[in-house]
């Protein structure tokens, strides 16, 4: 079965979780707001996406909401088109899996990290590159899905087949390492335009993997809880701390009265009954007399 053909990839499901007027999810929501942001960008000639785009320069000239703008602009058709089409169906998905706020922190907080690596990697190699595009955040919500359903078959629109999203994953790596490579062994813009912003890449696939396996909890069973270092030291001298659901267990065990007759006493009366007194061995009487004085014990407390 494809992902496609599972409840959480119709249309129901993202309704169910509204957002926003319209009862549009944020998925939606995320790819209204770039595709306007695109087509005021073409037709102010690119000057929307210069004053939003992120950069060394522009941070020095004090455009501190950069950072966050420079999720929501393109350049180009093919570079919108490829990333909304990874954004409606990765969204969709982790959508269906997890929450609208969760979506939008790792979309936003993705793309954070993204462009810091983007910016660390510019610095380092002095070629003052504007980083544009949802790249590292489309990235970030990708590796949120595999680290929640690594082995999930998926069906791609091109080329038409199904893989698992690990495969996605290591096909992505590879093309951004070997893209890498090439950029520290020639350093510099290429001839057919900006290089691709790839630290941006692994910025937003760290973000997405850490999230999703150190901060989101979901359903998944809590963990215990780890000792403190004055448990520790304590348990060493012979202390333990009992919790308090421990203790009270404890507590109503050892509230319990003692059983009146125990079951290896029942099972030797029970012996007496069907083949006699005689029938018993002589650890058997032992055991009958401690408790005969047992109870002559108890009674003579109790009155």
């Amino acid at each position: 079965m494809s992902v496609y053909s599972r409840d959480y990839m119709r249309e129901d499901p993202g309704r169910r979780r509204g957002f926003g007027p319209g009862g549009l999810s944020i998925i939606t929501w995320l790819i209204i707001v770039n595709g306007v942001i695109f087509f005021i960008d073409r037709a102010s000639s690119g000057a929307v996406s210069d004053w939003l785009g992120l950069s060394l320069t522009g941070l020095g000239k004090g455009r501190v909401w950069t950072p966050v703008t420079y999720q929501f602009a393109h350049q180009s058709v093919g570079h919108i088109l490829f990333n909304m089409l990874g954004l409606y169906f990765i969204g969709r998905t982790l959508l269906s899996l997890t929450s609208t706020a969760l979506v939008l922190r790792i979309y936003l907080l993705g793309g954070l990290l993204g462009g810091a690596f983007q910016l660390i990697f510019s610095l380092l190699m002095k070629d003052g590159a504007h980083i544009v595009g949802a790249s590292g955040s489309v990235l970030a919500l990708l590796f949120a899905v595999v680290t929640l359903l690594p082995n999930q078959p998926m069906r791609l629109l091109f080329p038409p087949i199904t893989v698992t999203p690990k495969i996605i994953v290591i096909f992505i790596i590879a093309i951004d390492a070997i893209t890498l490579l090439m950029q520290l062994s020639s350093p510099g813009r290429s001839s057919n335009g900006p290089p691709t912003a790839v630290m941006a890449h692994f910025g937003g696939m760290l973000f997405g993997w850490w999230y999703m396996k150190y901060r989101y909890r979901g359903n998944r069973t809590p963990s215990p809880r780890k000792k403190g270092r004055g448990s520790r030291l304590a348990e060493k001298f012979g202390i333990r701390v009992i919790p308090k659901e421990e203790a009270e267990k404890q507590k109503a065990e050892q509230s319990k009265p003692e059983p009146f007759v125990s079951d290896e006493i029942d099972a030797i009366l029970d012996k007496i009954n069907e083949h006699g007194f005689q029938s018993l061995t002589s650890a058997e009487k032992k055991k009958l007399d401690q408790s005969s004085q047992k109870l002559s014990d108890r009674k003579d407390r109790k009155s």
